[in-house]
């Protein structure tokens, strides 16, 4: 397991919560591809710095203290699979949100390439060739 790419993810998570975007984005490359839940019809892949930073004014648009609490983290090398509760309340609604989700990773040359996200572990381990 590559300790390092751990760790900057473990930073990455910490930088994103406190809505630190840029330090968050540093560990992207410029034209990395962020894709939604494959359960989103026609979600858009956002690629690069810009369109990532749409996305999150996006869920800010719609979550009121959102988090992302990694839980497990799973490296092999090229790809890292993060087991992560997202927590946060709707704005407007109040009602709150906590859900298990899976986040896969693609990392080279220690930035992330690629960014997916799964509901379910098995799917996220199966879409980048992986088993348990």
């Amino acid at each position: 397991m590559s300790q390092e790419n751990v760790e900057a993810l473990r930073r990455g998570y910490e930088a994103l919560n406190r809505r630190d975007i840029d330090t968050w984005l540093e560990g992207f490359h410029a034209d990395a591809d962020m894709h939604d839940l494959p359960s989103i019809p026609d979600a858009p892949v956002r690629r690069g710095h810009a369109a990532i930073r749409e996305w999150l004014s996006m869920m800010d648009e719609l979550w009121v203290d959102a988090r992302y609490e990694p839980q497990e983290f799973t490296d092999t090398g090229q790809f890292v699979v993060v087991a992560v509760r997202a927590k946060a309340r709707g704005r407007g609604s109040d009602i709150p949100m906590d859900v298990g989700m899976f986040h896969v990773f693609e990392i080279e040359d220690g930035k992330i390439r690629r960014a997916l996200a799964y509901l379910d572990r098995d799917e996220a381990f199966e879409a980048v060739g992986l088993r348990e």
